[in-house]
Parts: structure tokens; C-alpha cells; sequence
């Protein structure tokens, strides 16, 4: 190995062996999108003086040296991994107003916490203080936090999490961040989590469809593929459609169409507004600096046709419940097999499949089975409950509710995990297909039961 020192032409000569260290390597954990390393293991090493016939002056570093991170960064990430399922306070250190309704929430590590890196997609689930508490001159510390979990819409190499919360009419932790949140605040979080990300090094061309606040892990996900494409010269082909009432309500439009312009052709982005405002400009398909947006109206299957070649592509959905149905609807008719339709899903926006006339199921995930027990008893260990339990009685989440029990929970559909408790003796079965991957000896007790054949279910709640 050799290590030129350019300023005085001196040359740094090191001799010995080398270790290739794979893909998987555990002292590769923590370097983010290190596919491989190697370690040095030195026999001798010596100066050569004035080596060089010549001298340089430094200017900068490579854009790649430090993307996948520093070795005090990795061992920081896989200390923090340690912490991945518990609150960790995050410091709002920045907050961009993105729309009339799109409010930016930039968070960093409080009192050395680390952020942990995350994919492309994924969500943070946050905590605030319940209304009851924060409206009260009472310290009563037994008062419930509101847990919800938001997207995060920045990109894995950023030093922060953003998260980009639309104010919505009634509710009330997106009210409090828009109305409380200030620069300085700590918010408590778990670190980013799900199972909707994408994947940079998929040969297959991408199409990222989002509609309204559903912008925001399209924006992480382009984001994310055009830094891989500088890391590693492989630019996944992104076809980007950003659906949105009017200007007023769009969010990111400058950062996602120049992403566009510098991609060297690589990522399209098309903007569709429902309803534009008579000021706003319909483009004809050039850069012009005038121009609002692509194309108004919705998004259907006459735009795909028109704006993507509809070949062997993988699509990302993420909005309103019935945009994403809508959507997901239009693609099947144009072919698009179930098992390329990729979907995010907090609370009620989930896809409800068809069921075609083809060989092949629409549903992508495993059938769980839906077997539940007749009669059984539910144990609490920690609280002390226990509960005589029958078939289509309410789910384990219902039920420690009912007897006044707080379990964390963010979706009720099985998508965040949030609510993942311990099973000490006994099985579940969920009633729909949960997205979250469920690690052995949990439950998801936001949509679990009973599994036939347990006599009694004991849970650590």
C-alpha cells in the first residue's frame, strides 16, 4: 500500500496481508451501505523520501469517502441498535413550512443519542403528551402519551430525520407539532421501522406514486436513489408522480424536479394537481421556470399510458386511503400483477385486494391463518388480569383496554409494530395479513387473538 504525501513528495509504503470482509460481516454493521471491507494486517512499513517527481496541493475529498461513515460512526450505530424498540429523546432543530398544510420537522440526537440508519420508506413512531395532560396544571405522570408514527422524508445518508406532518383538521398530534412544536423541543421517538422501503440496487425501473401528505417516503426514496447512484455509478430508473389539489397544498416540488433535472435522465417527475388555481400554468413536458405542473387532474390509467412504458416495473403507492385504492385499481386493469404494487398503510388506508381471474394470488404476503380459538382465558402477568376469552370477541389490544390498560399502539392494522408485546406461554393469530415481521415470541396485540387450541394466553402486559 502506498500513501503519497503530495505536499512534500514523500511516500508512505506498507507491506503485509489483507482480509476481504464479505457483505454481512459483522464488523461491517453500522457502515451505511458498505457492501464490503478489508482489514490490513501490517508486516512493515518505511518512508521513501522525495518519491514523487512531483507536488499538489489538496482540495477536497471525494465525494465517497465518507458515505457509508466513519468507524467511530459505525460503532455509535450498532450501540444504538441496542435501543432500537425504545423512546429516545430527538431535538427539533429545524422546522421549514413545506405547503399551506405541509409543516417540516427536522430532529437530531439529544444528549449524544445517535440516529440509527434507516431505509428509504420507513417510518418514526413519536409519542407527545395526552390533551388531558397538557391542558391539566397536574403533574399526574400516569396520564397516557398519543403515539402516532409519520414517514420519515429525508434520505438514510442525512444527519437527521425529517418528518413532514400535515395539519389535519382534528387531529391531535399533527395540531400539537403544527401549534406547539418550536426549534429547541425534544419529542421522544423510536427509531425508524416498517416494511415499506425500496431497494437501490433492483435492476427493475421504479414508479413512486403519491398523493397528497403520501409525497413524503417518495421524496426519502428518490432522494436515497439518486445519492446511491453518486456512491456506487448505478442510478435505479425512478418515474415519479406527485398528485396534489392545488400549488398551495404541493409539497417539495422544487426539490423533487431537481432531483429530476440533474439525474442525467434517470428520474422523471410529473406533478398533477385535481383542482390548480387559475394563476397556475400547465407545462408542455419542457423545463420551463413558469410553469405549475404536468398535467391536471387525477391520477389514472390513461396517465401511466401516456407519461410510463408499462414493462416490468415495481410501483410504490402511499396517500389517502381512496387514492391508494383508486390507484391500486387502475394498475390492475393495465396488468400490473399484485405482486410488483408495493403500498404504505397507517390506520384506514389500506388496500383492499381484488380477486382476479389469474393464476396468481393478489395478495403478495403469506395467507396467515385466521384459526382462532373457540374459548380460552387471556392472562395479563404484569398487571394481574385475566379474562375469560370467546371466539369473535375483541382483539388482545380491546381487551387490556378494557380493563384499563395502556399498551403503546400507532396503526391497528399491524403495519408499525408498535404494539408488539411478549407472549409467555400460549400462540395468536392476527385477522388480517399484518405487514409488520413479527419476531418469535411476540404478539401484535392491535389486531392478535387467541389461536384455537390455547387454553390460556399469557402475555408480559
Amino acid at each position: 500500500m502506498l500513501f503519497p504525501d503530495f505536499d512534500t513528495g514523500n511516500v508512505l509504503m506498507l507491506t503485509g496481508s489483507v482480509e476481504i470482509l464479505w457483505d454481512g460481516h459483522p464488523e461491517l454493521e453500522g457502515f451505511i451501505g458498505a457492501d464490503r471491507g478489508w482489514k490490513f494486517n501490517l508486516t512493515k512499513g518505511m518512508w521513501l523520501k522525495n518519491l514523487l517527481p512531483f507536488s499538489a496541493k489538496f482540495d477536497a475529498y471525494s465525494p465517497n469517502t465518507k458515505m457509508t461513515g466513519t468507524w467511530l460512526e459505525a460503532d455509535k450505530n450498532k450501540q444504538a441498535k441496542k435501543l432500537k424498540h425504545t423512546w429516545q429523546p430527538l431535538k427539533v432543530t429545524k422546522i421549514i413550512k413545506e405547503s399551506n398544510v405541509i409543516t417540516s420537522f427536522y430532529l437530531e440526537g439529544h444528549n449524544n443519542t445517535t440516529l440509527l440508519p434507516f431505509k428509504a420508506g420507513q417510518h418514526l413512531t413519536v409519542q407527545i403528551p395526552s390533551k388531558s395532560r397538557s391542558n391539566s396544571n397536574s403533574n399526574n405522570s400516569n396520564s397516557k402519551p398519543v403515539i402516532r408514527t409519520y414517514t420519515v422524508s429525508s434520505s438514510p445518508h442525512e444527519l437527521f430525520y425529517r418528518l413532514s406532518i400535515k395539519k389535519e383538521l382534528n387531529g391531535e398530534v399533527s395540531n400539537y407539532f403544527h401549534n406547539n412544536v418550536k426549534v429547541g423541543d425534544v419529542i421522544l421517538a423510536k427509531y425508524p421501522q416498517g416494511q415499506f422501503f425500496i431497494d437501490s440496487t433492483n435492476t427493475k425501473p421504479a414508479v413512486l406514486i403519491g398523493g397528497g401528505i403520501g409525497i413524503t417516503p417518495m421524496i426519502s426514496m428518490a432522494k436515497h436513489i439518486a445519492n446511491e447512484g453518486l456512491r456506487t455509478r448505478y442510478t435505479r430508473p425512478l418515474h415519479i408522480f406527485h398528485s396534489a389539489k392545488n400549488k398551495q397544498q404541493r409539497a417539495f416540488y422544487n426539490e423533487l424536479k431537481t432531483l429530476a433535472d440533474t439525474s442525467g435522465g434517470a428520474i422523471d417527475y410529473y406533478s398533477l394537481l385535481s383542482q390548480p388555481e387559475l394563476d397556475e400554468k400547465q407545462g408542455g413536458g419542457s423545463n420551463l421556470k413558469d410553469e405549475s405542473f404536468d398535467l391536471k387532474g387525477r391520477i389514472n390509467a390513461d396517465v401511466f399510458r401516456y407519461y410510463s412504458p408499462l414493462d416490468d416495473y415495481e410501483f410504490f403507492l402511499c396517500g389517502p386511503d381512496a387514492f391508494m385504492q383508486h390507484v391500486y385499481n387502475e394498475l390492475l386493469l393495465l396488468g400490473v400483477q399484485d405482486k410488483n404494487i408495493f403500498a404504505e398503510a397507517f390506520g384506514p388506508s389500506i388496500i383492499k385486494p381484488q380477486v382476479l381471474n389469474t393464476n396468481e394470488a393478489p395478495n403478495k404476503s403469506k395467507e396467515i391463518s385466521t384459526e382462532e380459538a373457540d374459548n380460552t382465558v387471556i392472562k395479563f402477568s404484569k398487571s394481574g388480569f385475566e379474562q375469560r376469552w370467546n371466539k369473535g370477541d375483541n382483539t388482545i389490544l380491546n381487551v387490556a383496554e378494557s380493563h384499563g390498560l395502556e399498551p403503546e399502539f400507532g396503526c391497528r392494522n399491524g403495519s408499525c409494530g408498535s404494539c408488539a408485546v411478549k407472549i409467555n406461554a400460549g400462540a395468536v393469530v392476527y385477522r388480517n395479513n399484518v405487514s409488520y415481521p413479527v419476531e418469535t415470541g411476540q404478539a401484535l396485540i392491535c389486531c392478535a387473538v387467541p389461536a384455537k387450541g390455547v387454553e390460556i394466553l399469557d402475555l408480559e402486559l
